[in-house]
């Protein structure tokens, strides 16, 4: 388990506390390149301020840790920390773990193919189709053929490619792809080399010793997949591999590759623990019974999506959900949503917007959106207006959350949605 705002540091193996991991250490002697500990750095105050809320997040499960302050108190759980680089603060948990995720899981798979297990590389998974009698069939093809395999479940573990797999059975997940940059070097070294996992809060970057070798790993954030790291994430990865370890290895003649992973959106709360103003819980409220009546209707609709629910009858039911509700008004029946919840959207946004900020992500404001125009090569052109006169952007992709004004950027290119206005009337009071 790493700190909630730390990112996956690509390739990193489980960590030895779990129990699995440690069952599997004993029983098959494991060789393990892994670098033990792991300490959470914060450049500036403000970080380690933010970071107190994680900290409060994590007392519930009884997770190892240590405030460290200054460099000297950072040297006594890593040596090889000889950098003068301004530390505002530090955490260190001393039961987190990285190591060589790739020799983890070639010795795993040693371990299944002994008891049995088959593995079938070189094919690609077309669909996955149900079939009578709960079985599953799945529609492999490869450079020898398309064949079908028959078997009792599946697990889908393919991070952004479950959703195309997911589609034609009418299933989706809430799956955002995220750009990771890493870079592996060579050991220079020894004794400057790092032993435990260091992770940068400002920079979001991880640095972790892999046997003989260093990798670093940073978020480049919510962008298209391409094949090698973008310049500016480069430079981050080279700015926090030099800063705390200049003499662990020569990170300018790395390799560096960028790969995706797939992230929920609910755990960005966790990962960056944002501030909240939500109130949780719906209820849903009829007046009359013909409300109540037209409403089943949407209650059998809401059955595929299992949302937990609760139908209440009588002010008493209400009360017990809701006890601020003292309402003498009739009321001729009730659905209460535990899970569903609302709140401050401007505070969200702003947070949100912070956190892509840290990541590289540039707004503009003040800017009125013209013209969206596709270039050649995939590129797409956005002419763009604001005080200081016109401009033009060109970018990877681009896209439309602008409601109705979608359809006067879309119509130009033969594009229309069948969109119509609503409208909506709000009260805010203290």
């Amino acid at each position: 388990m790493r700190p909630t705002s730390t990112p996956p540091i690509s390739g990193a193996a489980p960590s030895r506390c779990n129990p699995l991991v440690q069952h599997l250490q004993e029983q098959h002697a494991l060789e393990e390149e892994n670098s033990q500990g792991l300490l959470h750095l914060f450049r500036n105050q403000a970080d380690a301020d933010r970071c107190a809320a994680i900290e409060n997040s994590l007392k519930q499960f009884e997770l190892p840790r240590q405030q460290l302050k200054g460099q000297d108190a950072i040297r006594e759980v890593e040596p090889a920390f000889q950098s003068a680089t301004p530390i505002a603060g530090a955490l260190y948990y001393p039961k987190d773990a990285a190591g060589n995720c790739v020799l983890f899981v070639k010795q795993l798979r040693a371990i299944a193919q002994s008891i049995g297990v088959q593995f079938h590389f070189s094919q690609s998974v077309k669909a996955v189709r149900p079939e009578l009698g709960g079985r599953v069939s799945i529609d492999v093809g490869s450079i020898d053929g398309d064949s079908t395999l028959t078997v009792d479940g599946v697990v889908l573990a393919a991070g952004m490619q479950n959703l195309p797999l997911l589609k034609p059975l009418g299933l989706s997940l809430p799956l955002c792809p995220v750009q990771s940059y890493n870079a592996m070097a060579a050991v220079k070294n020894l004794d400057e080399a790092p032993n435990t996992t260091l992770f940068d809060e400002t920079y979001k970057v991880a640095i972790a010793r892999v046997g003989n070798r260093i990798r670093v790993s940073g978020l480049l954030g919510f962008l298209p997949r391409t094949e090698l790291p973008h310049p500016k994430a480069i430079a981050s990865l080279l700015k926090v591999a030099n800063d705390y370890y200049p003499n662990a290895a020569n990170f300018n003649t790395a390799n560096f590759w960028s790969s995706t992973f797939a992230l929920q959106p609910q755990h960005l709360q966790e990962q960056h623990a944002l501030e909240e103003e939500n109130s949780q819980g719906l209820l849903h409220l009829f007046r009359n019974q013909a409300d109540a009546d037209r409403c089943a209707a949407i209650e059998n609709s809401l059955k595929q999506f299992e949302l937990p629910r609760q139908q209440l009858k009588g002010q008493d039911a209400i009360r017990e959900v809701e006890p601020a509700f003292q309402s003498a008004t009739p009321i001729a029946g009730a659905l209460y949503y535990p899970k569903d919840a609302a709140g401050n959207c401007v505070l969200f946004v702003k947070q949100l917007r912070a956190i892509a900020q840290s990541i590289g992500v540039q707004f503009h404001f003040s800017q009125s959106v013209k013209a969206v125009r596709p270039e050649l090569g995939g590129r797409v052109s956005i002419d763009v207006g604001s005080i200081d006169g016109d401009s033009t952007l060109t970018v990877d992709g681009v896209v439309l959350a602008a409601g109705m004004q979608n359809l006067p950027l879309l119509k130009p290119l033969g594009l229309s949605l069948p969109l119509c206005p609503v409208q909506s009337y709000n009260a805010m009071a203290a």
